[in-house]
Parts: structure tokens; C-alpha cells; sequence
């Protein structure tokens, strides 16, 4: 790591999120981290996106041009990027205050891990905090990950340009389980670490993609598991992740025990 202010690149995908980007844009740019790059990949929208992001032209950069979905967005964002740390966080999501200053402190202190993930909080469609996200866990477990469920909440995940050098970026293919299955094959190679700190906020709302997807979602996570177990039988991680009821179901419980509401 170069200094004790690294070079971090945030992507930022987007398409139709008009009503959601700029509190997302203002999450970013009031890190007030002083070197940031902030690169904003829209995939052609047709509502006041555009109008929004040339209000911010000279703090981010910006494309607007169809692309093949959200993984496709990002990879190129990704390829674009000059920063030796890379996130991204989705036009509905945000970060928290200070996100971007303890993740740079965290890989300058810890130079031999390539992927770092943190706290985050839930909140609701008209932004109003929820709670914390109850599934994160504080030590890394690969099988867990792979067998159980994914307890990593992606707005709260930065990784080193140099491992994903190494493994690739996003698989294009998948439209679910993107983030999981890149949080696998990080976690197959390299040092994954946590911060026990509030990093990120994800947006719950019933249009999300998280939360949507039924039978389909199911099928590609099982495709997931089997790329990287070579089992066919299923684990239990594509019913519980698979599924957004039973998700919601098992979150609740998580935070409220058996007396859940």
C-alpha cells in the first residue's frame, strides 16, 4: 500500500434509480476522502438520472450506454478503475460516514489481507433506518459461506485491485448471486478480514433485486455451489439466501429470537 491515503475506486451502477441516486452520490462524496475516485456507470437511463449526474460532473466521471446488466456495469467500471482499493455500491444503497477513511486505515495496517468487510445497517424504501443487518459474521469462514448462507452484506466490501487481478471480475453470467460467488473465490485465495465498524446500508424494498427472483434465483445459486463444491446434492445456503421470505424469516429471528415480529 503506497500510503496512509491509498487510491480508492467506487462504481457505481445504475438504470432508472432517479429517485434513490443522488442521496447515494451524497454518501460517496461526503466521505471527504481525499483520494477517491468515484466512476458512475449508467446503463442507459430514461428518467432524471442523467439530469442528476450532471449536477456532480467534476466530482465523479460518468457513462451513460446500454449494457448487458449489473455485472457487466460494473466490470467495466472496474476496468476503468485507478485505485488500488475497489467497491462498489448500487444507486440505492449507501455508505456510512467515515466508510471509506477506516477501510484504508484497515488494509494499511493489514497489508496481507486483499478483502475486508464490515458492519452495515437495513434500511427502508423511503430511507429510514431500520437496524443493524443481523447476519454479518466477525471471523471468515469459507465453508459457512459456501454451505449456510452469505453473511457478507456487499455495501460493506472492499477488495484489492491486485486479487481480483488474480481472480477475475464479477461473472457476467449470474444476475443473484454475483456478489457471493465473487466473495467465494476470493475467500479460496486469499485473506478475507472484517472491521467492526458500520460501513454500508442496503435499501430493502420489494422491486430489489435481492428480494425478488423466486425459482430463478434458487436454480442460479444451486449452479453457484455446484461450480465450487462439485456436489450436486443442495446445501442449505440456496434455500436460505435463495429465498427472500425465508431470508426476511431467518434475519428476524436472528435479531428478535423466537418472540419475532
Amino acid at each position: 500500500m503506497s500510503n496512509s491515503k491509498p487510491r480508492i475506486t467506487i462504481v457505481m451502477p445504475t438504470l432508472n434509480q432517479g429517485r434513490f441516486i443522488e442521496q447515494a452520490i451524497q454518501s460517496v462524496l461526503s466521505q471527504k476522502y481525499e483520494n477517491l475516485e468515484f466512476l458512475v456507470m449508467d446503463g442507459g437511463s430514461t428518467d432524471d438520472t442523467l439530469s442528476i449526474l450532471k449536477r456532480y460532473e467534476g466530482q465523479l466521471q460518468w457513462w451513460s450506454e446500454k449494457d448487458r446488466g449489473q455485472a457487466h456495469a460494473i466490470n467495466k467500471g472496474f476496468q476503468r478503475a485507478a485505485g488500488e482499493i475497489l467497491g462498489y455500491l448500487n444507486s440505492d444503497d449507501l455508505y456510512e460516514p467515515g466508510a471509506l477513511a477506516k477501510v484504508a486505515r484497515y488494509f494499511c495496517e493489514n497489508p496481507d489481507s486483499e478483502m475486508v468487510y464490515g458492519e452495515g445497517f437495513l434500511m427502508t424504501e423511503d430511507g429510514s433506518r431500520k437496524h443493524r443487518f443481523p447476519a454479518t459474521e466477525p471471523v471468515f469462514d469459507l465453508r459457512r459461506l459456501i454451505y449456510v448462507w452469505d453473511y457478507i452484506l456487499q455495501q460493506s466490501t472492499f477488495i484489492r485491485r491486485t486479487l481480483l487481478d488474480r481472480i477475475g471480475y464479477l461473472d457476467e453470467s449470474l444476475h443473484y448471486g454475483l456478489d457471493w460467488e465473487l466473495w467465494i473465490r476470493a475467500g479460496k485465495v486469499a485473506k478475507v478480514g472484517y472491521i467492526a465498524e458500520y460501513l454500508g446500508t442496503l435499501r430493502e424494498y420489494e422491486a430489489a433485486k435481492s428480494f425478488s427472483g423466486g425459482f430463478r434465483r434458487i436454480k442460479e445459486l444451486y449452479r453457484i455451489v455446484h461450480r465450487h463444491t462439485g456436489k450436486w446434492w443442495p446445501a442449505p445456503s440456496i434455500f436460505i439466501y435463495g429465498s427472500g421470505w425465508l431470508e426476511s424469516k431467518i434475519y428476524l429471528f436472528l435479531r428478535y429470537g423466537f418472540g419475532g415480529r
